[in-house]
């Protein structure tokens, strides 16, 4: 769309005027009425509304505040269900051992400071392990533990706490309190066999707790409160910690509003603290058993609300007076001066509103309006940027979401920023947490060899990651260091590293760089790009976790018995469309049960674990295998006949009984073997294949074990 221009300009004979000279007469009445209108609209209408957006914007801070609050409780029960998956903390809590686990809980103290409670109960709710030392007592708070017991799952509430409850744990967390206090508790049971084996118990008590009241201020500028139901009156026992509070420490809410909250009624509007009006918003905090424990409350002074419409209604009682006295003077004036300027203004805002941003004013009048135009082109300016920015972060985000793959993500990623910033080369360093390493994953416009795999702090990419910072370079002098452009390579001007942060946690390094130096707004608007990237990252690794735990079995590796039967059900309906073979092989470690009494079983273990290698390694990549259950595995082979499904049997059989597995002492393990075999007469269903070879297997056990067995009709063909 071509560029339109509009211009005035005024004769030269004419003498330049301000605006408030020209304007002021011809706006006598206006100036009057709205003067007068916007006095009482300030006064009546406006007070109304910023009395009711005061209260909306402490709505929205108590959402964000209660959010806050929850986070902790969140991170408790994250951190003790991450424990307790743990084999070892498994066996500690079923043999009950205290020295361990006390062990165990102050190692995690030591990095959640803010955490006042830490024990481990039994299967009986009988304490077996605390920091203190303390142990046998029983331990639960209004019957959570025992509901987290019982139905083995993770229980998180807020509960009134006794002084007595809370002296067990040490007289200095007793010492925050009166009577009784209020604390957020997380039960995270350690399950056993689908069963209770006992439950790690967190909390953290409320009373004087400065880190959430200052966590809402930084991030809401609100000063906030935690409140306790103490003898039916709610009272605070926490707040920001600043010179004049909302609500100070111990301090009461007036009866109605206390009422209110504690019947389970959120609160929100303008009440009397002591005398002084002040808006609150407060919503109540229940207990498991849904009674109200305490609320949490954000708010501020009525003060603050309306200083500003004070000095508004007294700057519009000011402007309305002057505008009165001078305006007679200088209205003849002002009218065919201030009429041209504002149509060409005005012209180029309706063609801004209609979509068409290549717009400019230009007016040459010497005074003020001069300045609105001049203002108008910066801010259509300013506006350009950010639409062609949104449109970069609109675009990144749709490449973003079209994958869950990181790899493919980040490749994705690299081209597209790379193109969006002008930039022309760049890579990317996924963070190794477990060895301390960026791993280059990505690159482009890099000659080959030239990225490499850093030590953590090692090189810039090395700060950039340790310092979680973005780093800079410009006017670099390094002959080494060039830009691939196909044909030839150019020297950089500008190179920057860029930490991917997502939820406090580093997950790479991207680099990017240039044959021009970047300026300090570029890299800023790259650090936005590359937050989106880290994101999206983190729901990718995530996303790719939480996939391969929904298949696999995590003692061996291998597929669960849910995922084969999905798979084995597909393949088995191809099969049966396009008649082609398809073998099931049931495996079971023979004895197994005499090894576990005699070696135990974490030698059980590990002897299901190298089992697993095994069948891996003596079977081709397209067969599929899984645990089955116990110490049974199963697994199926397509497009191969019986007497290759018997080899490939005997050849898993003898390379176990061969294996020399550790912890054994030399002893052997053997197998039996169970084949199913489609087509077959007999099978027309999945169900029966696999019933084939189940049977078969239990005749590999009756005839002597440490054998393949496979239908007597298919021997012939074998």
């Amino acid at each position: 769309m071509p560029e339109k221009v509009y211009k005035v300009k005024l004769g030269a004979w004419r003498v330049p005027m301000s605006i408030a000279t020209k304007t002021l007469l011809a706006f006598l009445i206006i100036i009057t009425v709205l003067g007068g209108g916007f006095y009482y609209y300030a006064t009546h209408t406006l007070s109304r509304e910023t009395d009711r957006e005061a209260v909306d914007s402490l709505k929205s801070n108590l959402k964000g505040a209660l959010r806050l609050y929850q986070m902790r409780m969140e991170q408790m029960k994250l951190g003790m269900l991450q424990a307790g998956s743990e084999e070892a903390v498994r066996e500690a809590v079923a043999r009950r051992d205290s020295a361990g686990l006390k062990k165990l809980l102050d190692g995690y103290a030591a990095s959640r400071g803010y955490v006042d409670l830490w024990a481990v109960v039994g299967p009986d709710g009988r304490v077996i392990a605390r920091r203190n030392g303390r142990t046998g007592d029983a331990l639960d708070v209004n019957g959570i533990v025992a509901r987290a017991l019982s139905s083995a799952e993770p229980v998180t509430s807020t509960e009134t706490v006794s002084r007595d409850f809370l002296s067990k744990e040490g007289a200095s967390i007793a010492s925050r309190t009166e009577t009784s206090g209020l604390m957020q508790i997380a039960v995270t049971p350690v399950v056993n066999g689908g069963r209770s084996s006992g439950a790690f118990v967190t909390g953290i008590l409320l009373n004087g707790y400065e880190w959430l009241p200052r966590a809402i201020y930084e991030n809401y500028n609100v000063t906030s409160a935690i409140i306790a139901d103490t003898e039916s009156e709610a009272r605070v026992i926490a707040s920001t910690a600043v010179s004049r509070p909302v609500l100070g420490p111990m301090s009461a809410l007036p009866e109605d509003v206390g009422a209110k909250v504690l019947s389970n009624v959120p609160y929100a509007g303008a009440t009397l603290l002591e005398g002084v009006e002040a808006f609150l918003a407060i919503e109540p905090l229940t207990g498991t058993d849904g009674k109200v424990v305490g609320a949490l409350a954000v708010g501020i002074f009525g003060s603050e609300v309306r200083h500003n419409l004070v000095e508004m209604k007294k700057n519009i009682l000011l402007v309305t007076c002057l505008g009165v006295v001078f305006s007679l003077i200088f209205a003849g004036l002002s009218y065919r001066d201030t009429v041209k300027p504002i149509n060409a203004i005005t012209s180029a805002m309706d063609e801004t509103a209609n979509g068409n941003l290549n717009v400019r004013v230009e007016v040459s009048t010497g005074d003020d309006f001069e300045k609105i135009a001049d203002g108008f082109n910066q801010m259509l300016g300013s506006i350009q940027l950010r639409e062609k920015r949104l449109n970069r972060f609109n675009e990144l985000s749709k490449i973003l979401i079209q994958s869950n793959e990181p790899e493919a993500l980040l490749r994705k990623a690299l081209g597209r920023t790379i193109e969006l910033t002008n930039s022309h080369m760049g890579a990317v360093y996924i963070h190794d947490e477990t060895n301390e390493l960026l791993k280059p994953v990505v690159s482009f416009g890099v000659g080959e060899g030239e990225v490499r795999t850093l030590n953590f702090g090692e090189g810039l990419a090395g700060k950039c990651a340790l310092e979680r910072k973005t780093v800079l370079v410009e006017g670099i002098n390094d002959a080494n260091l060039s830009v691939e452009t196909g044909f030839t390579k150019i020297m950089p001007s500008g190179l920057a590293w860029f930490p991917m942060i997502c939820k406090e946690k580093l997950s790479g390094v991207f680099v990017l760089g240039s044959l021009h130096p970047y300026n300090p707004d570029e890299i800023l608007h790259i650090e936005y790009l590359i937050a989106q990237i880290a994101i999206a990252l983190d729901n990718a690794l995530i996303h790719k976790e939480l996939e391969k735990l929904s298949v696999t079995d995590p003692l061996t590796g291998l597929y669960n018995r849910r995922h084969l039967f999905d798979v084995l059900s597909a393949e088995f309906s191809k099969a049966k469309r396009y008649r082609h073979q398809l073998a099931v092989m049931m495996i079971d470690i023979d004895s197994f049960k005499s090894i576990n009494d005699t070696f135990g079983h974490q030698q059980g273990d590990r002897i299901l674990s190298e089992l697993s290698g095994i069948l891996r390694g003596k079977t081709r990549t397209t067969d599929v295998w899984a645990r089955y259950g116990g110490e049974e595995f199963m697994g199926f082979v397509t497009h191969c006949p019986p007497y290759g499904m018997v080899i490939l049997a005997e050849k898993v059989r003898k390379a176990v009984e061969e294996n020399m597995f550790s912890g054994m002492s030399g002893q052997k393990v053997t197998v039996s073997i169970g084949i199913g075999f489609f087509p077959s007469e007999e099978i027309r269903t999945l169900e029966d294949l696999i019933k084939a070879a189940d049977d078969n297997l239990y005749r590999a056990k009756n005839r002597g074990k440490n054998m393949v067995v496979i239908e007597e009709t298919l021997k012939e063909a074998c």
